[in-house]
């Protein structure tokens, strides 16, 4: 049997200051190098995602902004990109600016990732566009009208903000039936939540599928911590939450193991790799 095994990052692989461990790395590496088959699905893009899994030997592409990109780590090329059509696109900008709210909107041309923004809705998006920018080299244009870049290539939306400012976006976002999205507590700015918006086409659930097919694997396990990972969840034969997961996650787990600060994943691959590749 081919086993695939997919981990989130924030929260999961990753410790509470977003930093893969040395000893997480050194084992992951080498199981890696003994033969599994292992990558990662985050809500990040490849500019942060690759920089903080510099470490890693990734054999296999990975599941990027929640499922919008499949990135093949070893050609540094998009396989996969599900696009947000122009009119939805224009919706989703109507929908923040009504509620004088400023995201960044995401566009791959070229094979090249970039962002727009107009303004910062708070310090926290400000913070979000410094770490990326300037630790990360991620290119950000400011423009004045996101309508004016919606024509093609739009893959995301993302705003982090309180609960209740996000709510009422959230909910006029559920009337545009070509994208979907992702609501969920920021693990690091714990009284923000996250306002993700991608083409309906793109999922966690759907890029596990596309890699199972890709890879010919017959065998999912998984590893989440929070909301957006229920997807991820229901699209593995086996679900292991954190110890640190969201209730609604644990729910669905077949196993709780550590939290994300004891290098709980790559314990748990340890003892388990070697016993199950027969």
């Amino acid at each position: 049997m081919k086993k695939l095994y997919v981990s989130d990052l924030d929260g999961t692989l990753l410790d509470s200051n977003a930093v893969l461990s040395e000893k997480t790395a050194e084992i992951l590496n080498n199981l890696i190098d003994n033969g599994m088959n292992f990558t990662f699905a985050t809500a990040r893009s490849a500019a942060s995602a690759l920089e903080i899994m510099a470490g890693l030997k990734l054999e296999m592409p990975c599941i990027l902004m929640n499922g919008v990109s499949i990135y093949d780590t070893k050609k540094d090329t998009y396989i996969k990109n599900e696009y947000i059509q122009f009119e939805d696109a224009v919706l989703v900008a109507d929908a923040f600016e009504s509620h004088n709210l400023y995201p960044f909107m995401y566009k791959i041309e070229e094979d090249v990732l970039f962002a727009l923004y107009t303004q910062f809705s708070n310090d926290t998006m400000e913070e979000y566009y410094r770490i990326r920018h300037d630790k990360y080299k991620k290119p950000f244009d400011r423009c004045d009208d996101f309508r004016e870049h919606a024509k093609t290539g739009v893959v995301y939306f993302t705003l982090c903000d309180s609960f209740e400012k996000l709510l009422p976006v959230k909910e006029e976002i559920e009337k545009i039936s070509g994208v979907k999205f992702e609501f969920y507590k920021d693990v690091y700015h714990k009284e923000y939540w996250f306002l993700e918006i991608f083409s309906r086409n793109a999922s966690k659930y759907n890029a596990v599928k596309f890699l199972r097919e890709y890879g010919g694997f017959d065998h999912v396990t998984a590893f989440g911590d929070n909301l957006n990972d229920i997807p991820l969840f229901e699209a593995s034969d086996r679900k292991i939450a954190v110890q640190n997961a969201k209730d609604e996650l644990k729910n669905l787990a077949d196993c709780i193991i550590g939290d994300n600060n004891s290098d709980a994943v790559a314990l748990w691959l340890n003892k388990t790799y070697n016993s199950e590749r027969i």
